[in-house]
């Protein structure tokens, strides 16, 4: 059963990485909203993950959102 539990969060990781890497390429794209949806997929899956609330303030920094990336870089800040 653990090893269940631990090949799943692997693969939850997995998930959350190659949803950040989609969210880094479409940032560079300056494709917004679709960069936004795949770094949240990602912290969905790894709701831990400083880089990606990193990466979500970028995002929504680019988006005028400043507030929300303001929470999102503190966040990152929190779990660095």
């Amino acid at each position: 059963r653990k090893q269940l539990t631990e090949l799943q969060n692997a693969e939850l990781q997995g998930q959350a990485i190659a949803d950040l890497n989609q969210s880094v390429e479409a940032y560079g794209r300056k494709q917004y909203p679709t960069a936004l949806q795949a770094v949240q997929r990602a912290l969905q899956r790894d709701p831990n993950n400083a880089t990606g609330h990193y990466y979500k303030g970028l995002i929504l920094s680019a988006m005028n959102r400043s507030r929300e990336a303001i929470a999102s870089y503190q966040e990152a800040t929190r779990l660095s």
